[in-house]
């Protein structure tokens, strides 16, 4: 039974009829897995997979100033966006750590609103530092809409038997990154968490239902919280809560990347400062042998064994590379290190150093 304590997506029903295994996910009853992850996982690399990600929270803004208030509270930049393009960005505290990481749209028109779309776990966090820090020209609109992901190199021939062929032209044309609006309220981006084509749409709540069903009888396949975070490792991105938190700045989980705003914001002087002291890093890793890589197992150096440790903050099975992977934080003394030791069980095995993305577009790259 499903506890009253836990909140539900418009598909929850759906998830419960088709079997799936469902989970208390930052407070949400969400579905973990249907058929299998390994199932599930090669349904997005290979097919087309479908995810409700509605536990996401959808933030609008409106009024004057929103992109310069916007642009003070992250560290990637804003200034050279397009109508309608997205941007992936830490939002970062006074400290230079990580609040959430967050994706921001662009208006398409002068009408419609600026749209930032947040972790669910941070829910409460984010909007409480939102309020905190915008000034009171700029309103923040809390949007109750369902989000759902669709993911795979057949995304286009699944969305070509639910949808006119002009509008999936039209979306198929997009660069990654931007976004496309129907009359009918949905917010279509070609934006993902897996590493494979796809979009996420998000639709009046109204509308789920029947997309979610659309969807399915269109091919494409079901899939839980377990094949996304594989997904995702596989495709080299980092989770909220793992990789990152409040007490780590993109520079520690590499992220620096997305540190391109020039201007003034919030946590800038703490990551200048950070920039040349020692500090931690994220080294993606492959294990050398047999087993599973989970968050928490402690790493080392091997020519240093009674030295300081790393901590692996993620850890998966590679369907792809068919080999255990994961992300570690480690000293800035293992910066340069190309080999490291995982312990498990209680004995330390082999680790090889690989650069982020293991998997793309379902191939192996390390």
């Amino acid at each position: 039974m499903t506890s009253t304590a836990l909140l539900q997506t418009r598909l929850n029903a759906r998830h419960r009829a088709l079997g799936a295994r469902m989970v208390d996910f930052a407070g949400w009853d969400m579905p973990v897995q249907y058929q299998g992850v390994l199932d599930e996982c090669r349904a997005v690399r290979q097919g087309c997979g479908l995810f409700d990600v509605s536990h996401m929270t959808i933030t609008d803004f409106e009024g004057s100033g929103v992109a310069g208030a916007l642009q003070h509270l992250l560290c990637n930049s804003l200034q050279n966006l397009r109508p309608g393009q997205a941007v992936y960005s830490p939002l970062l505290n006074e400290q230079g750590g990580m609040i959430d990481d967050v994706i921001v749209y662009a208006p398409l028109t002068d009408s419609m609103h600026w749209r930032m779309i947040s972790n669910a776990s941070t829910r409460a966090v984010v909007r409480d530092w939102l309020a905190l820090q915008l000034p009171e020209s700029v309103r923040i609109l809390p949007i109750e809409q369902e989000l759902i992901a669709i993911q795979g190199p057949q995304v286009f021939e699944v969305l070509s038997r639910c949808w006119p062929a002009e509008r999936v032209a039209d979306i198929q044309a997009l660069p990654p990154f931007q976004q496309y609006r129907t009359d009918d309220g949905l917010m279509i981006a070609t934006t993902g968490y897996t590493g494979e084509l796809g979009v996420e749409v998000a639709c009046p709540s109204e509308q789920a239902e029947a997309l979610w069903d659309a969807l399915v009888q269109a091919g494409a396949e079901p899939c839980g919280l377990a094949a996304r975070d594989t997904l995702r490792l596989e495709a080299g991105m980092n989770l909220y809560g793992n990789d990152m938190d409040t007490s780590i700045s993109p520079l520690e989980c590499g992220l620096s990347w997305t540190v391109k705003n020039s201007g003034e914001y919030v946590g800038k002087t703490a990551l200048e400062q950070l920039r040349d002291q020692p500090h931690t890093w994220m080294k993606a890793v492959v294990l050398e042998g047999k087993g599973v890589l989970r968050h928490g197992m402690a790493i080392r150096n091997p020519a240093e064994q009674d030295g300081p440790h790393g901590e692996l903050t993620s850890g998966t099975f590679s369907p792809v590379l068919a080999k255990a992977i994961g992300f570690a934080r480690v000293p800035h003394a293992f910066r340069e290190l190309t080999q490291l030791e995982v312990q498990m069980r209680g004995q330390w095995f082999p680790l090889t150093v690989v650069k982020a993305p293991f998997v793309r577009h379902g191939k192996a790259l390390v």
